[in-house]
């Protein structure tokens, strides 16, 4: 008995230390992970030129592209699907989910970058219609800002 408590107790104190840390606020994106901040009811305003001016919740500005970015959503939000197009000519480009995670490829972020508009946005939704609005413009000659609204 004493012996599968200690089991139980190891196994659970290294399960807590390897779930992923989320905050309101987001954090990472130097690994190539970036943890989004809590998501909220989808407003398209900043893809829709919308004279409302929304501040962004989150920013991550990359200063070059070596590797693709994972996304990590909140808690609060369901199996997420990820949409992203490209700035003027609304060309799809890849985006991919896996469990709870949004992962763009280093294709897609070397593809904004090196675009005449050098601009692309995307939604970030789960079921329920809870999740973000994803904008990618280019920074610099070889860097990227990701926001989240």
């Amino acid at each position: 008995m004493n012996s599968s408590l200690r089991v139980l107790l190891t196994c659970l104190a290294v399960l807590f230390c390897c779930l992923p840390a989320t905050s309101s606020v987001g954090g990472g994106g130097e690994s190539g992970i970036w943890i989004l901040p809590s998501s909220d009811h989808v407003d398209a305003s900043p893809l829709m030129g919308s004279a409302r001016v929304l501040t962004p919740r989150a920013t991550l500005d990359l200063t070059s592209i070596s590797t693709g970015l994972f996304m990590v959503m909140p808690p609060d939000m369901g199996r997420p699907l990820a949409t992203v197009r490209e700035g003027s000519a609304q060309q799809p480009l890849p985006a991919y989910t896996y469990g709870n995670r949004v992962f763009l490829p280093m294709f897609t972020l070397a593809y904004v970058r090196d675009s005449v508009v050098g601009q692309a946005s995307g939604l970030i939704v789960d079921s329920t219609g809870q999740g973000f609005v994803l904008t990618i413009t280019r920074n610099g000659t070889n860097g990227l800002r990701l926001q989240i609204y």
